[in-house]
């Protein structure tokens, strides 16, 4: 069968749309067929039919198989996307070995899910994650204002205590950065 021009054109873009199609119907089977069709066509969405592919089984692969995607897609967004997908996945499995290994390579770092097991797996080490475990914590909400509060000291008790009741006072004067700030209160 000879394809020219248009009808090329049209069949190019009729395997994506029915990749996209089985990916969201999860027609694995389907699904697979359109992938290697894609990759044999070397469609520029191919990358994409690979991922929806991949995605699809991401809880049954090992990380040969990652990794093969990651070489035939490097550097690429797809690639860095299929590894959020598959750290997340690690982190789900407790595979800290693998997670270790490929989070370094997580360019985009753009998911919370995957920086609060990155934290843990630090913990797990024996570090001090405290400030960083914070930190993502309030990442995760919509904070106005948050305050530290040692229980064991009664001047942040009754600090606290004044916030809330509606009676703090505050008072803070900046100026020339860290030499010229001054707080009370």
């Amino acid at each position: 069968i000879v394809v020219t021009g248009h009808h090329w054109c049209s069949l190019r873009d009729q395997v994506i749309r029915d990749a996209r199609e089985a990916f969201g119907r999860r027609d694995r089977a389907r699904l697979s067929a359109l992938r290697a069709q894609a990759l044999s066509m070397k469609l520029q969405l191919a990358p994409w039919v690979d991922y929806w592919d991949l995605t699809q089984r991401l809880n049954e692969v090992d990380a040969s198989e990652v990794e093969a995607f990651y070489a035939r897609w490097p550097g690429s967004y797809v690639e860095d996307r299929l590894r959020n997908d598959w750290l997340l996945e690690l982190g789900r499995r407790r595979d800290w070995s693998n997670f270790a290994r490929d989070y370094p390579r997580f360019r985009m770092n753009d998911d919370r899910e995957v920086t609060c097991y990155a934290t843990l797996i630090d913990h797990l080490a024996g570090k001090d994650v405290r400030a960083a475990a914070r930190t993502a914590w309030l990442a995760q909400r919509d904070v106005f204002m948050h305050h530290h509060v040692a229980l064991q000291d009664a001047a942040d008790i009754r600090r606290l205590f004044r916030f809330l009741s509606g009676r703090a006072t505050g008072f803070v004067a900046g100026g020339g950065g860290a030499f010229g700030s001054a707080h009370l209160g």
